[in-house]
């Protein structure tokens, strides 16, 4: 993840190993298939940074996204480790 930093989230899984992972400008996809757009700033006005990708989604890693357009996802901090997931956490209803 970004500059080595350390923090926990609670993100979906949106693309795996073995699927086309891309962007074109600010909006994501996954073999295809729209996942959202990435902001320019944050909420606070900050500019945010893009993680820029074209390819397949190697081995040992995945996408994650949020369920809210302002989420702090991999649109920013791009291909998340599945060696760095600490818990899944499942639907209860």
């Amino acid at each position: 993840m970004a500059n080595d930093k350390t923090f926990n989230i609670i993100k979906r899984v949106v693309c795996v190993e073995g699927e086309r992972f891309y962007n074109i400008d600010r909006d994501y996809y996954c073999d295809g298939i729209y996942l959202g757009t990435a902001k320019t700033r944050s909420l606070t006005g900050k500019p945010l940074e893009q993680f820029k990708y074209d390819g397949i989604i190697p081995h040992g890693y995945f996408v994650a996204f949020g369920s809210d357009k302002n989420s702090f996802d991999s649109r920013y901090f791009g291909l998340v480790k599945e060696c760095e997931v600490k818990a899944i956490a499942k639907p209860i209803f």
